[in-house]
């Protein structure tokens, strides 16, 4: 599967799921860039845990 798709599904995930409020992304070949928030109780460094744990693999 295509990367790109793996990283935008991650996040919408993150949105649904667990309280993940983005304001703004860049998604580079090699980086991505998030001007974010952890919303509804969710802490951001959990998620952003969370969301690494899943795309590194």
């Amino acid at each position: 599967m295509n990367q790109k798709y793996v990283i935008t599904n991650a996040l919408k995930h993150c949105q649904e799921k667990k309280g993940l409020e983005i304001y703004a992304n860049c998604l580079m070949s090699s980086h991505l860039h998030l001007l974010c928030k952890g919303t509804d109780g969710f802490i951001l460094s959990d998620i952003m845990q969370d969301f690494k744990k899943f795309t590194s693999k």
